[in-house]
């Protein structure tokens, strides 16, 4: 009798948890419900237009005084996209107007991404037609039009870069991987390449503890558009640290099991 009474005294409690559980997730599913949204900045130059959760109020303006700095790569105004830092759930629309940029170069949107302190290109199209740039993302930053020359560095310089990389290994290394950023405006950084170097195991690792970031910058001569420009690059370096590992070799090196 005793049991049965203490196996009432619980359903009850359970119950109302139970409820209160459904009432919010209701809520946080109803209120996510996707509604379309645009905003444009006041010169009317930059726009971003999409489905976004009804929480989500989008707001544009133009960074005035970052717009006026001399950047490596930026050849449009820059503008502030906010929420900052929000992630989306599915991918919006970002335009900038194509009028006045030479159709003839390589041209991309892109943000800037504040925990690798670089600008980051993105897919981009180019839309005659309607005369916009057009690109698509799932999170709101700082966002400029970019230049996209060609742009080669030595490879002797690429070398002791690396090797700058290799030097620097952390204690407990289980992996990392390598991209690469360049600048020819002090510190102002563009993304050049991705994983030019990822490095994983041999064998099966223990532990995962985390996740360390760290920059080697090294100051070359680079060819930017065939024309022989002073600059810096940067290797930009994701290490996995953990339990470590004696031998680091390539994904693709990996002995099948």
């Amino acid at each position: 009798m005793l049991q049965h009474k203490r196996g009432k005294q619980w359903v009850g409690p359970l119950l109302v948890v139970v409820f209160f559980s459904a009432v919010l997730l209701a809520v946080l599913f109803l209120d996510a419900h996707p509604e379309f949204d645009r905003a444009q900045a006041d010169d009317g130059l930059f726009l971003v237009e999409g489905n976004v959760p009804s929480t989500v109020d989008i707001h544009v303006t133009k960074d005035l005084a970052a717009s006026t700095q001399s950047w490596t790569a930026v050849a449009s105004g820059v503008y502030v996209v906010e929420p900052d830092g929000i992630l989306l759930p599915a991918p919006v629309t970002v335009q900038l107007l194509s009028a006045g940029y030479e159709e003839t170069s390589a041209y991309a949107i892109g943000f800037f991404d504040t925990q690798q302190n670089v600008w980051v290109p993105v897919d981009t199209t180019r839309d005659e037609e309607r005369g916009v740039f057009e690109a698509r993302t799932n999170h709101f930053s700082h966002w400029a039009l970019l230049k996209k020359p060609t742009v080669n560095m030595y490879d002797t310089d690429r070398e002791a870069l690396l090797a700058d990389v290799y030097a620097m290994m952390p204690v407990g290394t289980t992996g990392y991987t390598v991209d690469i950023a360049y600048a020819t405006v002090d510190a102002d950084f563009v993304l050049l390449e991705e994983e030019v170097d990822r490095r994983v195991c041999s064998k099966p690792v223990a532990v995962r503890d985390k996740r360390v970031q760290t920059v080697s910058d090294k100051s070359v001569s680079l060819r930017v558009d065939g024309v022989e420009r002073s600059g810096t690059v940067r290797a930009v370096i994701h290490w996995d640290i953990g339990s470590g590992c004696s031998t680091l070799i390539r994904p693709q090196a990996i002995p099948s099991i």
